[in-house]
């Protein structure tokens, strides 16, 4: 066991010189590939706004549930990405076949450290909005006070949000987003989705980090 060990260190050290003991990131062990991988991952950030499911869409727009390499090529012009597609294509088909299967491209959010960022998702309508607010007024706080509320609130009807972040600029379904949010099981004044617990959309706001833009007050 000490003789497999010590080769282990040794490869340890050349990859972690300055003696880091967390989890090896894979752009330390292909770094080229990685940037290609975090390069894919922002593209279908800024042209899905964290939907997987559409991005998925986009690749596989004959709904075949698969993306050939051609669809893939397709697709990566589509979004502007100009790493190496081909390589690209190669690293997330597992199979190895041509056909890069969905949770493979899914993969991507778990390897990709913008995923870890901006945690491309596929929850919709909910995590739009709450990576909006994230990135309009920093979290709940901000919102609150862009709106004209004064101190903290526990919670917001959704009628309430809806309108308020229609009114400060919001561009997907307010109301839909904010229905989706204040439907929680085990409460039941709000299961019926009439308001929305703040503490839990800053929840999902902080599960989506991204640099702030300031709130106009």
């Amino acid at each position: 066991c000490e003789a497999l060990r010590s080769p282990g260190r040794k490869i340890w050290t050349a990859l972690r010189p300055d003696g880091f003991q967390g989890p090896l990131e894979f752009h330390e062990l292909a770094p080229e590939e990685g940037r290609d991988l975090e390069s894919f991952a922002h593209l279908l950030h800024d042209y899905t706004s964290y939907d997987m499911e559409e991005a998925w869409r986009l690749f596989d727009f004959n709904g075949q549930n698969f993306i050939s390499f051609d669809r893939f090529v397709s697709g990566c012009k589509k979004i502007g990405f100009e790493g190496n597609v081909e390589r690209l294509f190669g690293g997330l088909d597992a199979l190895g076949v041509g056909r890069m299967q969905k949770e493979d491209f899914f993969y991507l959010t778990k390897i990709a450290r913008a995923s870890r960022k901006i945690r491309l998702s596929h929850r919709g309508h909910a995590g739009e909005l709450a990576s909006w607010i994230r990135l309009t007024c920093g979290d709940t706080e901000g919102f609150l006070s862009a709106l004209g509320f004064k101190g903290k609130k526990p919670e917001i009807s959704v009628r309430a949000l809806a309108i308020g972040a229609k009114n400060l600029g919001f561009p997907g379904e307010a109301l839909l987003a904010a229905s989706k949010l204040a439907r929680r099981p085990g409460d039941p004044r709000v299961q019926s989705g009439t308001h929305v617990k703040l503490a839990e959309l800053d929840a999902l706001i902080d599960d989506r980090p991204e640099d702030h833009l300031e709130c106009d007050h």
